[in-house]
């Protein structure tokens, strides 16, 4: 474990995986789940309206839903565009067509990778069996 300052309070902490110390990841947990609970409670509800209810800056709303942490419902669907094509989304980054052809790409370029080969050179041995360089001083 590293030493790290919360990204919210600034306090060092003993970093795991998070970036905020453990009292401000209880307190960016409770804020999560107050949103989930309103959307769960209030599935038609608008980005403007989930934001006015919880006091949850729209931006960090999407950030949640971007991470997967949150399904879009009826009311949010439009608010989330996939980032190559902008299509509307319901999480993550993209939709599934893009997310495949990015897939795709990916497996492709690993492909013509290996096609390449990878080559490895042996040191050159003088005929005495001694590496070069092998002593001199």
């Amino acid at each position: 474990m590293e030493a790290a300052n919360c990204i919210k309070c600034g306090k060092v902490f003993a970093r795991t995986s998070s970036m905020f110390c453990p009292a401000c990841e209880k307190a960016e947990e409770e804020i999560f789940e107050n949103v989930r609970k309103y959307l769960t409670d209030n599935p038609d509800s608008t980005l403007d309206e989930v934001s006015e209810a919880t006091e949850v800056p729209p931006k960090k709303i999407l950030k949640y839903i971007k991470d997967g942490r949150i399904t879009i419902t009826h009311g949010l669907v439009g608010e989330l565009k996939c980032a190559k094509c902008g299509k509307p989304i319901k999480e993550g980054r993209f939709c599934a067509k893009c997310a495949l052809n990015i897939q795709q790409e990916v497996v492709e370029l690993f492909d013509k990778r290996s096609d390449v080969g990878m080559h490895t050179f042996k040191k050159e041995e003088k005929k005495d069996g001694q590496k070069p360089g092998a002593g001199k001083r």
